[in-house]
């Protein structure tokens, strides 16, 4: 979904003329117009507004994944998982990072061992958490396809083995 749809969608849901967004939101008359017709992108400034004034917020997140929390977590990239400070844990943020750490080897050439440290915490999780698995995971494309890579199974089993020592902690 765009920018436009959603804050035409948006407004209408909540019953709003673009004149009474306007108003609620600080801003002209055509800047809604515009905005909803997708003639102008708007400044994050802008969209802020329109978006507070719909009742809802923004969120920046970064596509990078967060490599040190994966490890402290139970990615085995090296034989001696090193222990972050001040890190907390939370399911939803650790699906999130796995979901980004599934994007960043799949579109970039990363080193052998995440990729097979990824898919080795991926299997711990399908087979010793399989309702956390299911919930995360089991619709995501690309984790479904990241997951049926050939890759040494024996390497895979005994980086998964790694995996659930720690992983075992949290969930």
């Amino acid at each position: 979904m765009n920018v436009a749809s959603f804050v035409k969608q948006r407004r209408k849901s909540l019953g709003l003329t673009q004149m009474q967004l306007a108003i609620t939101a600080g801003v002209s008359l055509p800047t809604v117009q515009n905005l909803e017709a997708g003639k102008t992108n708007p400044t994050i400034k802008l969209f802020e507004k329109i978006t507070s004034s719909l009742g809802c917020s923004m969120d920046v997140n970064s596509l990078q994944p967060d490599w040190d929390y994966l490890i402290h977590y139970g990615l085995s990239v090296s034989s001696i998982q090193e222990a972050s400070k001040d890190q907390t844990f939370s399911f939803q943020h650790f699906a999130q990072e796995i979901i980004k750490a599934t994007d960043d080897v799949m579109l970039h050439q990363q080193a052998e061992r995440f990729k097979e440290a990824l898919l080795a915490l991926l299997c711990t999780l399908q087979i010793h958490y399989p309702t956390y698995f299911d919930y995360f995971f089991s619709q995501n494309q690309k984790i479904l396809y990241f997951m049926k890579q050939k890759m040494d199974r024996g390497r895979i089993i005994k980086l998964s083995r790694m995996s659930l020592a720690v992983i075992s902690k949290y969930l």
